[in-house]
């Protein structure tokens, strides 16, 4: 799912931040162009969270109408 690259490429990225800022703020590099502003970092942050409720929801596949659970175990409700 398209979703699940774009989450982990952003936690990534968020969790590295302070290199991103000082790879692409490096004059010598020339990627000056692609900085992200504090603003674009805030919207990288609030997209991750909103992807992060899809990435959790995929990797479950559970539909919770037509699954019981007891003792731990799952039962198909069939």
């Amino acid at each position: 799912m398209p979703w699940n690259s774009t989450f982990d490429m952003l936690e990534f990225a968020i969790k590295y931040q302070k290199a991103i800022d000082s790879i692409s703020a490096d004059c010598e590099m020339e990627l000056q162009q692609f900085e992200l502003s504090e603003y674009e970092w805030k919207i990288a942050i609030q997209l991750q969270d909103i992807l992060k409720v899809c990435h959790v929801t995929v990797h479950l596949n559970v539909q919770p109408r037509t699954m019981h659970f007891l003792d731990g175990n799952v039962f198909n409700n069939a």
